[in-house]
C-alpha cells in the first residue's frame, strides 16, 4: 500500500535537505516525516482498507482474574471499573527512549464476572513492545461487565490505546470503533 501525499511529501522535503550541508533542517525535516509516518499508522489502525479483517488471535489471560465486579454496566457495552495499574508505568522505558508513539487497537473479552479473559490486538503500534505493554494493561483494568435483560454478559469490545511522547502520557480511549 502506498504512503500517504503527508508522508510522500515529508520523505522528499527530507532527501532534498540531506543533499546540502548539514543544517539544524535536517532535524525538522526528519521530526516532521516522524509525525507523518505515526499519523499515518493511527490512520490506518482506526481506519483500516476496506478488507476482511482476519480471525483475532486472542491472547489468553496470564494471570489470575480480580473478585467479580458487584454490578454491571448497565448497557451492552462495559465499562471500566478500576484500573490497577496505570498504562504510562508499563511503557517500557526502551520503548520511549527509542521515541516510539502510536496507537494500539485492542479487542477484548470481558467476562459476565468483568475479568479480560482474552486480548487481539487488531491494529498494531507498528512496536512490539507497545503492543504487549497493551495486554498487559488491560490485565489490570477490572471492568464492569456489559448487561442483557438485567444480566452480566460475555462480551467483546474494541479500543485503542494511545502512546504520545509529546504530553509524556499513554492513554487508554474506551469505546467502540
Amino acid at each position: 500500500m502506498p504512503h500517504q501525499p503527508t508522508v510522500v511529501s515529508a520523505e522528499a522535503q527530507l532527501q532534498r535537505v540531506l543533499k546540502g550541508p548539514v543544517s539544524a533542517e535536517w532535524a525538522e525535516r526528519a521530526r516532521v516525516l516522524r509525525q507523518a509516518y505515526i499519523d499515518e499508522r493511527r490512520s490506518l489502525v482506526m481506519h483500516p482498507p476496506a478488507v476482511p479483517r482476519a480471525t483475532p488471535q486472542w491472547v489468553a489471560r496470564t494471570s489470575a482474574c480480580p473478585p467479580p465486579a458487584h454490578s454491571t454496566s448497565g448497557g451492552k457495552m462495559p465499562k471500566v471499573g478500576t484500573t490497577l495499574q496505570s498504562l504510562e508505568t508499563l511503557w517500557p522505558a526502551e520503548s520511549k527512549r527509542l521515541g516510539e508513539e502510536g496507537t494500539v487497537l485492542a479487542t477484548i473479552r470481558i467476562s459476565a464476572s468483568g475479568c479480560v479473559t482474552g486480548v487481539s490486538i487488531a491494529g498494531s503500534s507498528g512496536s512490539d513492545m507497545m503492543d504487549t505493554a497493551v495486554r498487559s494493561y488491560l490485565e489490570s483494568v477490572e471492568f464492569l461487565p456489559a448487561e442483557l435483560n438485567g444480566t452480566a454478559v460475555e462480551s467483546v469490545a474494541t479500543l485503542p490505546v494511545v502512546f504520545k511522547l509529546d504530553q509524556n502520557v499513554a492513554a487508554p480511549a474506551f469505546g467502540q470503533r
